[in-house]
């Protein structure tokens, strides 16, 4: 049965996997890496408080390395396809959106569970939900400064403005 918190998370998700693949478009290899798990860290600790769960930063990244750590290489991968000139950030930022999506929807299993999901299920339901959610992937997503507005609500302020800046010195580069 899908809840309206469930709705409300859902929604959280797609915010931050639409600004994540927009990182991802940056073609400047790495610079996702840095920003993406901090970025994905926050949305799970964002879904968790809708559980009234609060959770801190490294419980959050301990539950995506669950949720994903059997895929971190192919992350890597995505992050080094950047150094393909005009092509690899439009490869990385279906990963980045499929990626994040995938943990975000786990992340909700796993709260719905109270915990109790076994690993494996974890991971092979984030194998599925991301190949789903790369498939799905809309290209129209291209403008950072719009894909920004949209997580800045589930963020405390100052976390967005140095997001925001970080970004910002990566672009100008």
């Amino acid at each position: 049965m899908i809840t309206d918190r469930i709705i409300e998370c859902r929604k959280i998700i797609q915010s931050y996997a639409i600004a994540i693949a927009g990182i991802g478009a940056i073609p400047i290899p790495f610079s996702d890496y840095f920003l993406m798990i901090p970025l994905q860290c926050i949305m799970v600790i964002t879904i968790g408080r809708k559980y009234d769960r609060n959770i801190d930063f490294e419980t959050a990244k301990a539950l995506i390395v669950t949720i994903a750590g059997g895929f971190l290489g192919r992350q890597i991968c995505s992050t080094l396809i950047k150094l393909i000139p005009a092509v690899g950030g439009m490869i990385s930022a279906p990963f980045s959106y499929g990626w994040t999506f995938g943990i975000g929807e786990m992340a909700i299993l796993y709260f719905e569970t109270q915990g109790k999901i076994k690993p494996e299920d974890l991971r092979e339901g984030f194998k599925k939900v991301r190949e789903n959610a790369e498939k799905r992937y809309s290209e129209e997503i291209t403008d950072v400064d719009e894909v920004l507005e949209k997580i800045r609500s589930y963020m405390p302020e100052e976390e967005y403005l140095n997001l925001r800046e970080k970004i910002s010195k990566d672009c100008d580069r």
